[in-house]
């Protein structure tokens, strides 16, 4: 079973069509940042953004501090049967830095080539990319 740690219902539109939805699991990663006023540009302000560490947020909203040889053991007792996790590709960039290994298992993927329709909106991605 794939588990979708991010906030939106994940769907695959496969090569015939056929659509796949994987839902959000409830459990989220997201990345913790730092922002400081930079300056302004034509009265609009500017700032800078530094990005930190993964966070896992549960169902309850507690966020715990995680890092990439962390991750899936905070995730076994609720997904025991992972075959995958799929996180957003700042998630997974944070993850690769924090010490998430390609051969890890469960695997760490990202949603593909977006879709979009007729006026621009994402609908769906084409397959998972596999985080190395």
């Amino acid at each position: 079973m794939l588990v979708n740690l991010t906030p939106h219902k994940i769907v695959v539109i496969r090569e015939d069509g056929d659509k796949v939805e994987i839902p959000p699991s409830g459990y989220t990663v997201r990345v913790s940042a730092t922002v400081e006023e930079a300056g302004e540009v034509d009265g609009i302000p500017v700032y800078r953004e530094a990005l930190g560490r993964p966070v896992l947020v549960d169902p309850k909203g507690n966020e715990t501090f995680v890092d990439g040889t962390r991750l899936a053991v905070f995730l076994i007792d609720p997904f025991p049967q992972a075959t995958g996790l799929i996180v957003s590709r700042v998630a997974a960039e944070a993850l690769r830095k924090t010490g998430y290994h390609p051969l890890a298992k469960p695997p760490l993927y990202v949603p593909g080539q977006l879709v979009r329709d007729e006026q621009g909106r994402v609908v769906g991605c084409k397959g998972l990319i596999q985080v190395e």
